[in-house]
């Protein structure tokens, strides 16, 4: 239960931040959509940015508010194109990130039970391993972030 909590406050954290950033700083959102291949063919309509002049802001809103945080890997693309850096402090950090996301789908799709019917088991050490991970994660993110505000 400890484990998905970190997983769901990681994922506030990293949503709050990526849409904050882009929906305050318009170079950032310009940066995020034209490196995002996902987005590459989508369209807006005439008719709805006549309509509205927050069309294409509300769009970009609308698809980050869709997006699952705890995909690390995809949710660093997201960040690498509107910050313009991994949100990995390290390999080391994003090791242990990466270690634990099947566990946490384990644990919210299976019951904590694996692929293989096995149940989970997550020790003390384990959550104090992914909270470090986390933590390092933040810590590192609020760098940059402090650095882009005297920076720019």
């Amino acid at each position: 239960m400890l484990l998905v909590q970190y997983f769901s406050a990681i994922e506030a954290y990293l949503s709050d931040r990526l849409i904050r950033l882009v929906l305050d700083d318009p170079k950032s959102m310009s940066a995020l959509v034209r490196g995002n291949k996902e987005w590459a063919a989508e369209k807006i309509s005439v008719v709805e940015l006549a309509s509205n002049a927050d069309a294409f802001r509300d769009w970009v809103h609308t698809r980050l508010r869709e997006l699952m945080y705890h995909n690390f890997v995809k949710i660093d693309q997201y960040y690498r194109g509107a910050l313009g850096s991994t949100i990995f402090p390290d390999e080391s950090t994003k090791k242990v990130l990466m270690e634990f996301v099947p566990v946490r789908h384990d644990c919210v799709h299976r019951y904590g039970r694996d692929h293989d019917g096995q149940q989970r088991t997550i020790s003390r050490a384990d959550l104090d391993k992914l909270g470090g991970a986390l933590e390092n994660m933040v810590v590192h993110l609020e760098e940059l972030f402090v650095r882009r505000g005297t920076d720019g």
